[in-house]
């Protein structure tokens, strides 16, 4: 894998994926981000830590060679925000071995194979989907679709919506709903 990347662009993305990992872990792996570099100019950085899995897709200033790997995602994020700003990195992983090279800094970090790395989830789950899953496993809950104000005090009311959504959980599942102000409550 060989990919020059803006500094500005991988920090930003590193310091959403780091968040997951955490800093002393027993499973080396799970210290690691997933660095995907496509040919279509692409790179995916992936992080987990088995409960939560968190995505980042950026654009590269150039992919060389396609490939992927895993590297210590807080190591190179340091690495990555101690860089001065406006540099272009270049990350060429082969043999075990990722290099970082940007202006005059030259960095080599430990690796681990791509296949070690686990994936947790890819795609999306619909609605629809969960809420039969739940409804079959014999869940006893309450679905809470609340509006908060604090956030956005010009918002409408979301009472329409929350009522479609209630009505048409309703159908899916065959449970009872009521409403209490700005909150609809479905039984599942």
């Amino acid at each position: 894998m060989k990919a020059t990347i803006e500094r500005a662009n991988l920090l930003r993305s590193l310091g959403h994926v780091q968040s997951v990992v955490e800093r002393r872990n027993t499973i080396p792996i799970l210290s690691n981000v997933l660095i995907e570099a496509s040919a279509d100019g692409t790179i995916r950085l992936m992080a987990t830590d088995l409960d939560l899995q968190v995505n980042e897709t950026l654009e590269a200033v150039g992919v060389e060679i396609a490939g992927s790997t895993t590297v210590s995602a807080h190591t190179l994020f340091e690495i990555v925000r101690k860089l001065p700003e406006g540099t272009q990195v270049s990350l060429t992983a082969s043999d075990g071995k990722m290099q970082v090279v940007a202006a005059r800094s030259r960095y080599s970090l430990n690796t681990l194979p791509r296949d070690d790395f686990p994936i947790i989830a890819e795609g999306e789950l619909p609605t629809r989907t969960v809420v039969e899953a739940l409804g079959k496993a014999d869940f006893r809950g309450w679905l809470v679709f609340e509006h908060d104000r604090l956030w956005n005090r010009d918002a409408a009311e979301p009472g329409p919506v929350l009522d479609a959504a209630a009505r048409k959980l309703y159908e899916w599942i065959g449970g009872s709903t009521r409403s209490r102000g700005t909150r609809q409550l479905v039984e599942v």
